[in-house]
């Protein structure tokens, strides 16, 4: 069974980036996990809107390329410390899945990790 394998720029590790487990797909579970999670951690410019009364990331600028939002996969919010952070899947004109992260700390986005098959 394949297994999910993370990489920080260049390092191939076992764990998660907050020192946690990777989960795998049960066994006999319907889809497999496939692919590799890159951790990045890196600052990136955001282009967003306001839709609905929620913040929507619409492109980004990563290592000199524009991307444009195509797709927004899902969403979720957490707590750091009392900041609030604010996370999104979303996907280009590329097979690629990418997780973006806003930080009411700094008021400020990063490019967090890149799910890509593998």
């Amino acid at each position: 069974m394949p297994s999910l394998r993370l990489r920080r720029e260049g390092k191939e590790s076992g764990g998660s980036p907050r020192g946690g487990r990777v989960r795998r797909a049960r066994k006999g579970a319907r889809k497999e996990v496939r692919g590799m999670v890159t951790l990045i951690e890196e600052p990136v410019d955001v282009a967003a809107v306001f839709r609905g009364g929620k913040l929507r990331p619409t492109a980004f600028l990563w290592r000199g390329r524009r991307y444009e939002v195509r797709r927004v996969l899902g969403s979720y919010r957490a707590m750091k410390g009392r900041y609030l952070e604010l996370y999104y899947s979303v996907m280009s004109d590329n097979p690629e899945v990418y997780e973006l992260r806003f930080s009411t700390q700094g008021m400020s986005w990063s490019l967090v990790r890149v799910h890509s098959e593998g």
